[in-house]
Parts: structure tokens; sequence; C-alpha cells
């Protein structure tokens, strides 16, 4: 969403409408008039500002219903939020709209609304409207014809009571928390339709999934680079044709991250399900995967204290709130720095939820028989008997601290947990002399904070206690790590590794 920080000054109730009315209309004209499924509009105001002007574009694939259906639900999802601004512009993966009270389009307008004059003294009312039709290229004559009573009447209706929902739905969600629940019905239908993608679409803003724009390649798929024709860059993961798994990962994604809202977790914008293909577009995170960043000998000087502090905080604050605040229980179940994306600001976002787990509130743990994930990660109780919980996310985030405070690999290969033991048993050993603050990333130059420090690796290490019972729960993390004052328990050697000589047979991994 992009809006001008503006407003207008005089009539702004008669402002709000006369622009849901032009949009609703020029809306309207685009999805049912237009093959192209595009439409431009104008309609008169008032002297601060004679005219506003209007834009509203679906991609050309869509039937003119769901056209239709995607511009209604963007339309109102921002009008609210737009209230008495001069311009504004939601651009969502199948369907956009802009306004402006300067204009900002070459071509011809396909819709007109005139004004009511301002201080009439009468109620604000809706401007009629006026529909200029052109043939293509501009050949022929041109000609305007007023709309039909209901074409007129239906917008007009449709955006008073849209204004009066808004209005509702504004107050009520400012009780609400921050967090987007699932729609049902035909709201739910337009949210999924405004996600969907063309394969051509996608294809052109990968290089036709150019090798030169593949980011990584994991065990479901690779992950390409794009960039959309408005120049905005995305991450679209090509999920492996051959793999079974695969649809099992695409009803993951679908199932938690289109449902899921936190600053420190990956945001899905689209999907695409043509031709054998099964795509899924995220935003994307200009600073990559933390391990490219953590574990390369020259880029890890990027991460002063102040920013793996940082991104240790937002991990823990994105692992709180699938374990605790949102509307869904949601166990990670591979939580590593591979998982972990950087945007421009290096703010971190959980991402990849093709093993995630949905939990009932009260539910306290799962087994599975087919043990999946990342050696080295991966809890003791998961490993050896299948057991898994919020607290196995807990251990692979105590692992990941210790990776980020050091600057240490848990291990050079996944199928040799011994090594995550050498990391582990380091740092506690370190840490039980009093001298933890040796392990510490020599790359920072000693530039760091010596009690968040010691502090981070302690937390780390009661995270990555053997028993489940002895881990701590997310919130209690965020709180330690937000607090000094909080007291601290004493870790035990983590001793796992060193008992049982590794992962017991017949367990897999998916890396």
């Amino acid at each position: 969403m992009e809006y001008f920080n503006f407003s207008v000054k005089s009539e702004p109730e008669r402002f709000n409408l006369v622009v849901a009315a032009l949009l609703n209309a020029t809306a309207e004209y685009a999805a049912n008039n237009s093959t192209r499924r595009y439409a431009a509009g104008e309609a008169d105001f008032n002297q601060e500002y004679p005219k506003v002007y209007s834009m509203a574009q679906c991609t050309p694939d869509l039937t003119p219903a769901r056209c239709r259906s995607c511009l209604a639900y963007i339309i109102e999802a921002s009008l609210s939020m737009y209230a008495n601004l001069i311009g504004a512009r939601t651009l969502a993966i199948r369907c956009t709209f802009r306004y402006e009270t300067k204009p900002f389009i070459s071509g011809p307008l396909m819709v007109s609304l005139g004004g009511t004059p301002a201080g009439s003294g009468a109620p604000a009312q809706a401007p009629a409207a006026v529909v200029t039709r052109t043939t293509a290229a501009g050949r022929g004559p041109k000609y305007r014809v007023a709309v039909m009573v209901p074409m007129v009447l239906l917008p007009i209706l449709a955006a008073i009571i849209l204004v009066a929902c808004l209005c509702l739905w504004r107050r009520r969600r400012s009780v609400r928390k921050d967090e987007s629940y699932p729609t049902t019905g035909e709201k739910a239908m337009a949210s999924v339709d405004s996600m969907l993608m063309d394969i051509s679409a996608l294809r052109s803003a990968t290089g036709d999934f150019a090798e030169s724009n593949k980011l990584g390649e994991g065990g479901f798929g690779a992950v390409y680079k794009g960039t959309l024709p408005d120049g905005s860059d995305i991450a679209v993961k090509r999920l492996s044709k051959s793999s079974t798994q695969g649809v099992e990962h695409l009803k993951n994604e679908l199932g938690l991250v289109a449902k899921l809202k936190h600053k420190n977790l990956v945001s899905l914008v689209g999907l695409c399900l043509e031709q054998q293909e099964r795509l899924l577009v995220y935003e994307f995170a200009p600073n990559r995967s933390l391990d490219l960043i953590l574990f390369d000998t020259l880029k890890r000087e990027q991460l002063d204290w102040k920013k793996r502090y940082k991104i240790v905080n937002g991990i823990a604050r994105g692992l709180q709130y699938l374990h605790e605040e949102s509307h869904l229980k949601v166990v990670h179940r591979d939580i590593k720095a591979s998982n972990i994306l950087l945007d421009g600001n290096m703010n971190p976002k959980i991402a990849d939820f093709g093993l995630a787990r949905i939990f009932g509130r009260d539910q306290i743990q799962d087994v599975s028989k087919h043990v999946v994930g990342t050696y080295g990660y991966m809890a003791p109780e998961y490993v050896t008997r299948g057991n898994y919980s919020v607290k196995s996310d807990v251990f692979s985030f105590g692992v990941m601290v210790l990776e980020i405070i050091t600057g240490r690999k848990k291990s050079k290969h996944n199928s040799n947990p011994r090594q995550s033991e050498d990391l582990l048993t380091m740092v506690w050993e370190h840490w039980k002399a009093g001298r933890v603050l040796e392990t510490i990333d020599p790359s920072m130059n000693g530039i760091f904070s010596e009690d968040d420090a010691r502090r981070c690796a302690q937390i780390a290490l009661l995270c990555v206690q053997d028993n489940p019972v002895d881990r701590p729960v997310m919130s209690s993390v965020v709180m330690m790590l937000g607090s000094n004052t909080v007291s601290l328990q004493v870790p035990s050697k983590p001793e796992f590794f060193v008992r049982n000589g590794g992962a017991r047979p017949g367990i897999g991994s998916d890396v």
C-alpha cells in the first residue's frame, strides 16, 4: 500500500464518498467492459481539489466476476486507512487500484462522475456516472452516454454501505490484537483469488527461472528471485514436481503462512498452480538467509553485536507468536539459520513452514514415525523417540543463538550430530569456567556488550537442556532477553550426544 500524507481540508466526508463511488465505478468498468481488465476515471469535487482521478486494473486472465471480486476486496480493505487522503494506491497480486487529486494517466478516461455544488447545504450526494467509450488505438468516433440507472445507483449504494461498514470495522479492529484471522465465504474466496498469479507473469519475473536468479535449493525445490513489472522484488519457491512431500509442503504453507501475520514471519504474497507448476511467492528478503552472512568469513563482519542481538530477539518474538500468541498454536520443527531471512534492515523473518504442525491449544506434544528435520538442530526427544512439541523449537532456537554469538556452525555435516555437541559443550564449559566471552565471534573485534553476551549464552544453554521440562517457553525467553533484572537458572551440561552417540537408526533428515 502507498499513500500521500496529505489530507483534504474542506468537505472530507463528501470527498471520501466521491472517492468510494469513483473507485467502485472504475472497478465495475474494468471488470465488465474491458478485455484488458483496465479502466481509468475522473470525478468532480470542489475548488480545493477540482478533480479526483482513478485507475483500476486486473490481470487479463481473470474472468469479469473474479476481477470485480478481487477489486472489491482490496477497495473494501483499504479505504478506511485512506480516509481523507488526497491519493493512495493498493497493489495486490492479481488486481490494483489508485486514485489521486492530480492527473497521473496519459490515456483516455472511461468513467466520469459529475459533482454536487460545494456548500449547497444539501446532504452530500454521490455524483452521477458517465462512461466514455473509445475505439481501439483512438480510431473511430468517441461518444459519451449516460450510464443506465442500475449502473449508477448500485455503485453509489455500495459506496454508502461500504463507508458505514468500514467505520464499524475500524472501531472493532482497534480493540482486537494486531492479527489477521481466517475469513470465510465470498470474502475468503476473494482473498485467495487476489493471491493467484499467472504462470507467464512469474516466468517473466524470474527470467523463466534462470539459473542466475536462483537464490538457493532445498529438499522441496528451488527458490528464485523475481522482479514484477512495477519494480518490486519477490522470491518464488518452485516446488519439485517429483517430490511427494511437495504437496504436503504446499498445504502447510497455504494453511499456515497465509493465515499467520507477524513482523518476524515471512509473508506469502501469491501462488500459482498452472501448467503442473506449484509456485509459492513470498516477500523478498534483500539480505537473504542468516547462514549466508553468519558463516561467511567476510560477510559476517556486517553483523555487529547490535544486529545480532536484534536478530536473536526477533526470532524469539516470532516463535513466541507461533507458540503462544497466534490463533493457531504452531510448532515449526525446522528452526535453523538457513530458514531465517533478513530484510533490508536486518530484521529476521522465520521462513519455510513445510514441516510445521498445528497443535490444539491444550496439546502438549505429538509423535512422528518418520523424523524429518536438520541434524544438530533437532531436540533429543525428537531424534530418539519422535516426540516433538514447542520445546523442540526452543532447543533449535538455543542451538541457533549459540551459532549467532560465536559465529560457529553447529556441524560441518548434517549427518554427524556429534559435532553439534562440540559447540554446545564448548560453550557450556567456557560458561562454567567463567570464560564464556572467549567464545564470542572474534570478527566483532571485542566490540560487544559483555553483560548481554553472557546473558545470551546462558539463555541459549537453558534452551538446549536435555529434558524438555527444563527448557523455558518462548515468552520467558523474550522476557529474559529484554530484562537484566530477571534471574536466570543454572544450566546443566548438554550430554545427549555423548550418551547416545547420535541419532537412532531408521530416521531420516530433510535438509
